[in-house]
C-alpha cells in the first residue's frame, strides 16, 4: 500500500515538474521570440516574428498584431519557425506602427486570470522623396538590335528592335517610389532564369532577368506553396504579369539593354507594330478601338466602356493595355459596327447607345450567308464574347442593305 502511494506522489510530483516547466516557459516566452521590420528586394516591406521550435503554428499565426490596422498577408515558413506578415500596399511613411506578438494562455481555470508576457516593436517606413519631374527628360534611343523600354510613371513596357517598337505591356508592380523606388537609368539583361529564387525572400519569380544588382524582371511572385504574392509593390523588380513575362523572356537575349525612366508623356507607339485584338487611341483623341486584322484589311471597332477588360482578360487592366497612336494613323481603318456569336450566323449592328440591332434578311438562320452578297466584307464582322453579347440591349432589327457607295 505505501509503495502504491509513493507512485502516485512521483506521479503527481511530476505532473508539477511538467506544469511549472510549461509556466516557465510561457512566462519567460518574450525572450525567445523576436520581431523585425525589414525591406527585402522583392516584398517592399515586412514584419517578421521569429518563434522557438517548440510553439505550435497556430498559436504563433494567431499571435500576431499590427496597429493601426493594414490590409495584408500572413505567411508561416517552418524550418525558420517565421511568421511573415506583408502589407498590401506597403505601410504609410507618415505612420509609426506597433507590432505586438500576444501568446494566449492555455485554457484552463487555474491558468484564466495569468497575463503572458508580450514582444513588441515600433517602427516606421522610411521616406525616400520622389525626384523632381521636368519637361526635359531624356529617353534613351537605341537604333539597332533589341531593348527593353520601362516606362516607371505609365507603367508600360515597351520592346523596339531596330528602333521600332514590336510590342507593349503593362507593368504589374514597381518599387514603393516611398519607400525603394526601381532604379532608373539605362542597364543590360544580365542573366536569365525560368525560374528564380529569391532565398531571403522565401519567394519564386517566374520567367526572371536581372538587369542591375538584385533588380529583375519577373512574373508574379509566389510562394513555396504555390500561392502567390498579395503585395502590390516590389522593392524595386519590375513585375509584369505572368504570361507577359514569359513572351518578354522568350523575346529577350542576354545583353538586351534595359531602358528605366519615369517619362510623364506616353510612348507613342507605330501603327505597322499594332497586332490583331489590340486596343488603341490617336494622341488627342480619347475614342478607344479593339483592332482587326486580317491580311492586308484594317478594321476598328469603338470601345465604349472599360468592362471590355471583363469580357476579355487579356485586355486587362483596361487603361495600361492602350496603345497610343499618332493622330491620323487609323485613318485607314474601316470603322465596323458589327458583331456577331462564335458559331452563330445572325449578325447584329452596335449603335452608339450600345444597342444591338439583328440584321433582318432573306434567309431565316442569318445573314451572315448573304453578307458577301450584298457587297460587305465577311471580315468586317467582329465575333464576340457571350459577356459582351449580352451587356448590348435588344434594340429593334435592321434590314440588310446592299454596302454604301
Amino acid at each position: 500500500m505505501l509503495a502504491f502511494v509513493k507512485k502516485i506522489a512521483l506521479f503527481f510530483y511530476a505532473l508539477f515538474i511538467v506544469a511549472v516547466l510549461g509556466l516557465l516557459a510561457f512566462f519567460s516566452l518574450g525572450m525567445f521570440i523576436h520581431l523585425s521590420y525589414r525591406t527585402p528586394q522583392e516584398l517592399g516591406e515586412e514584419v517578421v516574428a521569429t518563434f522557438p521550435s517548440w510553439m505550435p503554428e497556430v498559436i504563433a499565426k494567431n499571435s500576431l498584431r499590427i496597429s493601426p490596422a493594414v490590409e495584408g498577408q500572413s505567411v508561416w515558413f517552418e524550418n525558420e519557425r517565421e511568421l511573415h506578415f506583408i502589407p498590401t500596399r506597403g505601410f504609410d511613411p507618415a505612420a509609426a506602427y506597433h507590432a505586438t506578438v500576444s501568446i494566449a494562455p492555455p485554457s484552463s481555470p487555474l491558468l484564466a486570470q495569468l497575463t503572458f508576457p508580450t514582444t513588441t516593436l515600433t517602427f516606421q517606413s522610411p521616406f525616400v522623396p520622389t525626384p523632381s519631374k521636368t519637361e526635359n527628360f531624356y529617353t534613351p534611343k537605341i537604333e539597332q538590335g533589341k531593348f527593353i523600354d520601362i516606362n516607371l510613371e505609365k507603367m508600360r513596357m515597351t520592346l523596339f528592335e531596330d528602333g521600332k517598337a514590336v510590342k507593349s505591356y503593362p507593368l504589374a508592380a514597381k518599387g514603393n517610389p516611398k519607400v525603394a523606388p526601381t532604379r532608373e537609368g539605362v542597364f543590360t539583361v544580365l542573366s536569365k532564369e525560368p525560374r528564380h529564387f529569391a532565398l531571403r525572400e522565401h519567394l519564386w519569380m517566374p520567367w526572371s532577368m536581372q538587369f542591375s544588382g538584385d533588380y529583375f524582371i519577373h512574373g508574379w511572385p509566389y510562394w513555396p506553396d504555390g500561392v502567390p504574392l498579395k503585395s502590390t509593390y516590389s522593392a524595386g523588380c519590375v513585375r509584369l504579369q505572368t504570361p507577359d513575362a514569359r513572351e518578354v523572356f522568350n523575346w529577350a537575349d542576354k545583353g538586351t539593354a534595359v531602358a528605366v525612366h519615369s517619362t510623364p508623356a506616353y510612348l507613342l507607339f507605330p501603327e505597322a507594330s499594332v497586332q490583331d485584338g489590340d486596343l488603341v487611341r490617336e494622341i488627342g483623341d480619347y475614342r478607344v478601338y479593339v483592332v482587326k486584322k486580317a491580311g492586308a484589311k484594317r478594321f476598328k471597332r469603338h470601345v465604349t466602356t472599360e468592362q471590355f477588360s471583363e469580357w476579355y482578360p487579356q485586355l486587362a487592366p483596361f487603361t495600361r493595355r492602350l496603345n497610343v497612336l499618332e493622330p491620323g494613323a487609323l485613318s485607314s481603318y474601316t470603322l465596323s459596327r458589327w458583331i456577331r456569336l462564335e458559331g452563330d450566323a445572325h449578325v447584329y449592328e452596335v449603335d452608339d447607345t450600345n444597342k444591338k440591332h439583328e440584321l433582318e434578311c432573306a434567309s431565316s438562320s442569318g445573314c451572315l450567308a448573304e453578307w458577301t452578297k450584298t457587297g460587305w466584307d465577311m471580315d468586317e464582322v467582329y465575333v464576340v464574347s457571350k459577356k459582351e453579347f449580352n451587356f448590348y440591349k435588344n434594340g429593334k432589327g435592321k434590314e440588310l442593305k446592299p454596302l454604301r457607295t
